[in-house]
């Protein structure tokens, strides 16, 4: 075999590992306005926080394993380019602003708990955004979402305590919407009409009359979840 195919050989699993990666300043905002900054190789791909744990992954790799306070925000999360995911379960504390999603290339979403007061501006620039979960979050603003420049494939805002959707714009990408565990939830004739003739299946506890494509909230794990890589809480 050739020099040059050794070199090649070699280039590329010090690519593999992030041998020429840069490190990205990670700004964490605390509950009690007190910050801290840690250093991020800026070729990560998935965030993961449970609790007070932060785990950030190159693909399979660990490569940062950080415990901290409740947050109330993070920096600018659109400058690592290769961020495929982020699971951000238990996370925030009071967190009342989800800006720092904005323009970010993430293709799978998932935010539960310790958020309030939010509307879904922050999804209009997500433009690989494939599947979006949002759990237990309260006082989520339903009145204007518009997901026609993602790529949105699920989404899932579920135990929110919402009981009306306003006007819903999305793409023909969409293929889920599940609204489980909301008890008070109503789905107008014209928001049932555009989902049935866009084929979008809805998950929800009860079927609405009209409703084409169906499957109720408590059967829907295996189905769903499992294909948009998202555990159910």
């Amino acid at each position: 075999m050739s020099k040059r195919f050794f070199l090649t050989q070699i280039l590329l699993l010090l690519l593999s590992h992030g041998a020429f990666s840069q490190n990205i300043d990670l700004l964490i905002t605390y509950n009690n306005d007190s910050s801290e900054i840690i250093s991020v190789p800026d070729d990560i791909t998935r965030i993961y926080n449970f609790k007070k744990d932060l785990i950030v992954y190159r693909e399979d790799e660990v490569v940062i394993r950080h415990q901290h306070r409740p947050i109330k925000s993070l920096s600018d999360l659109a400058h690592f380019q290769n961020l495929e995911i982020a699971d951000l379960v238990y996370t925030f504390d009071s967190c009342t602003s989800l800006d720092f999603l904005k323009s970010s290339v993430i293709e799978k979403l998932d935010i539960s708990w310790g958020v309030s007061n939010i509307n879904l501006d922050f999804v209009k620039s997500m433009i690989y955004l494939k599947a979006l979960r949002l759990n237990h979050i309260e006082n989520i603003n339903l009145e204007d979402i518009d997901l026609s420049n993602t790529k949105i494939e699920y989404l899932q805002i579920s135990d929110c305590n919402i009981s009306s959707i306003g006007n819903f714009t999305f793409n023909d990408s969409l293929k889920y919407i599940h609204f489980g565990y909301n008890k008070d939830i109503s789905f107008t004739s014209q928001f049932i009409s555009e989902l049935n003739n866009r084929g979008v299946t809805l998950i929800s506890d009860k079927k609405p009359e009209g409703i084409e494509n169906f499957i109720q909230t408590y059967s829907s794990g295996v189905i769903v979840y499992g294909k948009y890589g998202m555990s159910e809480m």
